[in-house]
């Protein structure tokens, strides 16, 4: 049973064994696994399955697996994983945004930019790896999809540029921002990258300077425990007022913890 070779696989992560599971199989029917496996939107079985796709496609080079890695673009895999990209439950798009990505599909742009429109709307948690997934196939778009986050409803969208390959453009344009957690993180991600090279001696003097500008949150962090306050509560999906909300309580919270007194 092919679930059973990906469980085995997750464990060895030994390309020649996934390389002769996959020539046990006839390509039609091995796509057909592949799609029933995805389709199940189960959090293990997708991120498992899309583990051993990056690699089939990325890793491994042999016989066994080259007629599934001709037809594997035009396959009803990659369907389905812009389905579950665009529509999917929240726990498993992420891994089918990233797998699309890494394994090239270029065809999968338009989708990709379809969700990317509709997440600064209603999923600003997921934009940097949209936005890197995006740009990872097409790096001309990054200066426009930064500008079109900045223009977001939420300052959650304008936060999320300083997480991932547009954080160096968003920051100089942030950091006069009306919310004040959006504007401490631009302020020390343009600090960070407007350091000169110096000397040990000096670049060690300056890193500790550097870190009084240090934000007492990062967008990452907020990403981090507002997914783990939804797993706390077994959720998966959220509005972006509830996040908004849990900044400014639970995060405002964390942060007075960490106060000087």
């Amino acid at each position: 049973m092919l679930w059973e070779d990906i469980r085995r696989y997750d464990n060895l992560l030994d390309t020649p064994y996934l390389s002769r599971v996959v020539g046990g199989f006839e390509t039609d029917r091995l796509i057909a696994e592949i799609v029933d496996l995805l389709h199940t939107e189960d959090v293990d079985k997708v991120h498992l399955t899309c583990l051993a796709l990056r690699d089939l496609i990325m890793v491994c080079d042999d016989d066994h697996v080259a007629d599934f890695q001709r037809t594997y673009h035009g396959s009803a895999i990659v369907a389905e994983l812009e389905r579950i990209a665009r529509d999917g439950k929240r726990g498993v798009r992420g891994d089918a945004i990233y797998t699309l990505g890494k394994t090239g599909c270029t065809g999968s742009i338009p989708i990709l930019m379809d969700v990317f429109r509709s997440s600064i709307q209603s999923d600003p948690l997921v934009l940097p790896q949209v936005l890197f997934e995006i740009c990872w196939l097409d790096r001309s778009r990054l200066e426009g999809l930064v500008d079109e986050m900045l223009a977001g409803p939420s300052f959650l969208t304008r936060w999320a540029t300083l997480e991932g390959p547009g954080a160096d453009i968003a920051c100089g344009r942030l950091i006069h921002d009306p919310h004040d957690l959006v504007r401490a993180e631009a302020i020390f991600h343009l600090a960070l990258i407007s350091r000169p090279v110096l000397p040990k001696t000096e670049a060690k003097r300056k890193r500790k300077e550097l870190d009084s500008y240090r934000p007492s949150v990062s967008f990452t962090d907020i990403r981090i425990m507002f997914d783990h306050w939804l797993r706390e509560g077994g959720r998966t999906d959220y509005s972006v007022d509830e996040v908004e909300m849990f900044v400014d309580t639970e995060v405002r919270a964390y942060i007075a913890t960490k106060a000087p007194r």
